[in-house]
């Protein structure tokens, strides 16, 4: 999330505001990002979305304690709709990064934030010392692991679609999602101004994989590309060697994580309740593929009819379809386009036929959502509207802070209606 002073003003007073947070709460986990005006809120692993959640809810609580002692204001969504230059941190980590980006295109690292779920890779086939893949000979658990993933891939315009909050950039209406833009950038997105513009490779969407074989090669080449992308910009050889984890350079929607986890970062940051639902929704999901070794096949009934699922087969999309098509569309109309609603329906109905149906109640948001055709994007755009601004217009400054300041109070009240959903789920 991002800081901001009383007015909608950036606050790049993260630090100070970190060490405030873990003294009022021990089990907060709260870190540092990119920006000096960013903090990152994280939770404690759990097979329970009820566990995981209220440890977020009780973190955020505190965070918004803590901005009231000190006068400021957590905004809530994915990107700050006001022009400004980050204040951007000087860790190795990140100055890694933006050798190989450039200084113009990291930046916007530190001016999105997004929604990271993890879901554990199946038993067995992560191996924690080397924090890699296990080359496997059990075919059952090895296919499993790769419809965890393309299934993982193929739910990334659903994401797009449904938890959307960034259609502001440098006070004009972007997109639908504009951190897809943004971040992505690449001819599928017709955006050539993105962070990973020309580094598709790590930060974009990545194509389906048919064995565990092709995933360990993609994984093992994306690394070496980048350790010679490293020495040719005279990178240390000792930040190299700490930092150069197979599965360290990835900072894509989709990736195999070295904390043994399939990490889903399709998502811009939202109201609890949405995040909520969107987390049950793809718990259940992955776990009917882990438990019933459900197969997640690309198609062309998926194209038409995807999620539909026949003789214990899921059908999705091709690659080609996701990428160039639902990417695209899901990320500049949303809702609004029928391919888009159509694909997030059709996941949704899925989603519901599998999950416990004592949690109806936490995924009813994204089901309202569908039905109204009506994201927290089209809430923002509705506003900006009222206020008697257009698509092509400037946004003055002073209606967008008091944009922020508005959908950061209501972020406020969501919360304690989220906690009372949460805390009835088990």
């Amino acid at each position: 999330m991002q800081l901001l002073d009383s007015e909608g003003n950036i606050s790049n007073n993260a630090d100070a505001f970190i060490k405030e947070c873990k003294k009022k709460s021990k089990s907060i986990r709260i870190h540092k990002e990119s920006g000096m005006h960013m903090i990152e809120l994280a939770s404690f692993p759990s097979v329970n979305v009820q566990n995981v959640a209220l440890h977020m809810i009780r973190g955020l609580k505190t965070v918004y304690d803590v901005a009231d002692m000190n006068n400021l204001i957590v905004y809530p969504f994915s990107l700050y709709p006001i022009q400004f230059t980050p204040k951007m941190r000087e860790k190795s980590w990140y100055r890694i990064q933006q050798r190989i980006l450039g200084k113009k295109k990291f930046s916007i690292s530190g001016k999105v934030t997004g929604f990271h779920f993890h879901y554990t890779l199946p038993r067995g086939v992560f191996d924690r010392k080397t924090k890699f893949l296990k080359p496997m000979l059990n075919s059952k658990i090895k296919q499993t692991l790769i419809d965890s993933y393309n299934l993982a891939i193929a739910t990334d315009p659903f994401l797009i679609g449904v938890m959307q909050s960034s259609p502001i950039y440098n006070n004009r209406i972007l997109a639908k999602d504009s951190r897809v833009l943004l971040y992505r950038g690449g001819s599928a997105l017709k955006y050539p101004h993105g962070m990973y513009t020309g580094y598709t490779q790590y930060g974009g969407l990545p194509p389906y994989k048919q064995t565990l074989t092709d995933l360990i090669y993609s994984l093992k080449s994306r690394h070496a590309r980048m350790k010679r992308m490293l020495e040719t910009h005279d990178v240390p050889a000792r930040d190299i060697s700490r930092y150069g984890k197979t599965l360290d350079f990835c900072w894509g929607p989709v990736r195999i994580n070295k904390l043994g986890t399939i990490e889903q970062r399709s998502s811009d940051m939202n109201n609890m309740d949405i995040i909520i639902a969107a987390s049950v929704l793809m718990k259940y999901v992955q776990r009917k593929v882990h438990q019933d070794f459900l197969r997640v096949i690309p198609s062309e009934i998926g194209i038409d009819e995807p999620f539909k699922v026949e003789d214990n087969i899921l059908h999705i999309p091709p690659h080609t379809h996701v990428r160039k098509q639902l990417q695209y569309l899901s990320a500049y109309k949303g809702l609004d386009d029928h391919h888009v609603h159509n694909y997030c329906s059709r996941f949704f109905k899925f989603a519901k036929n599998v999950i416990n149906k004592r949690y109806e109640k936490a995924i009813k948001p994204i089901g309202d959502m569908i039905d109204e055709k009506k994201t927290v994007s089209d809430q923002i755009i509705s506003f900006i509207k009222k206020e008697g601004y257009g698509p092509e217009e400037k946004i003055p400054d002073e209606t967008l802070k008091r944009m922020c300041l508005r959908v950061s109070e209501k972020n406020r009240r969501l919360l304690h209606r989220s906690e009372k959903i949460v805390s009835k789920l088990e």
